[in-house]
């Protein structure tokens, strides 16, 4: 290595592209970083100001967590048309990561070593690119399902065998920033059977709404905002709701949640305010590229 003079200005010798993070939420997103650039520390900057720094000692040495993490990774991506006719949607890169990848390295940074992913629509593409986890630290499993015979968004869990802790349950074309193990605690502090992750979901209406009491207009609210929760795609589950799952028999995730509930079991919202994306559709898969790095 060349030997700087210690008098050497610093303008000639500093780093003028560092890579940095600008939360001490930014775990997963340092973590990245550094398995794509081989670096072992990432400070972060906030208003040109450090305010910590992120180092791979740190967030490998997390405690682990033996809970399952699933991933739902079957789908055929059909609203990305031809995107999805040679690669299947886990595949597709954001950030040159593939979104299945981006999430098992969150997991994999908050403790979660054991994954399990549901496969049907080019199943052999996925399986081929992770294999069993091991490049990635983590132990990875499949559940094939027949190409013929999808089992839908939960029929697949019935495949699950000596299931003794809750686990968690994520589509594969879903980013979210929220940290998986909080999730958990949330989950079993409340002594929930089904926990949903929920987040509150804005759109802004095309039209005027008009309030009516007794046929007279009282007021006009031009193309209001319409707030609705809607589900995310992640889910913890109780070993009891998944013992009960048949096998090979095609189940929605919606049509399992709606049963629960009519059976009054605890179905608990573990609503969030961070970031969550559901890469369904091109105006998604743009907005995706653009804002996780």
């Amino acid at each position: 290595k060349k030997k700087i003079p210690q008098n050497e200005k610093i303008i000639k010798i500093v780093n003028k592209n560092p890579f940095t993070v600008s939360s001490i939420n930014s775990r997963v997103e340092a973590f990245n970083k550094m398995t794509k650039f081989n670096v072992n520390q990432v400070p972060i900057i906030l208003k040109k100001k450090i305010i910590g720094i992120f180092t791979l000692e740190d967030i490998l040495s997390k405690k682990e967590i033996d809970n399952i993490f699933f991933l739902m990774s079957g789908g055929k991506g059909l609203r990305l048309g031809k995107l999805t006719k040679k690669i299947p949607k886990p595949l597709l890169e954001i950030g040159d990561i593939p979104i299945m990848e981006r999430i098992i390295l969150k997991a994999k940074a908050e403790g979660f070593k054991n994954f399990i992913s549901s496969v049907n629509y080019k199943k052999q593409s996925i399986i081929k690119y992770f294999q069993n986890g091991k490049l990635w630290g983590v132990n990875l499993n499949y559940i094939k399902e027949n190409e013929n015979r999808p089992l839908g968004t939960a029929g697949s869990l019935g495949h699950l065998k000596d299931i003794h802790s809750p686990i968690i349950v994520s589509n594969s074309d879903v980013l979210i920033d929220i940290n998986y193990s909080d999730l958990l605690d949330f989950h079993n502090k409340n002594n929930s059977e089904i926990t949903l992750v929920t987040k509150i979901n804005e759109t802004r209406s095309s039209f005027g709404e008009v309030k009516i009491k007794n046929k007279r207009i009282i007021e006009l609210i031009e193309k209001p905002i319409l707030k609705k929760i809607v589900l995310t795609g992640v889910y913890v589950l109780n070993p009891s709701i998944i013992k009960k799952i048949k096998k090979n028999i095609k189940l929605d995730m919606t049509d399992l949640i709606i049963s629960n509930i009519r059976a009054r079991k605890k179905v608990f919202s573990y609503l969030i305010s961070e970031d969550w994306i559901d890469i369904g559709n091109h105006q998604s898969l743009g907005y995706a590229k653009k804002n996780f790095k």
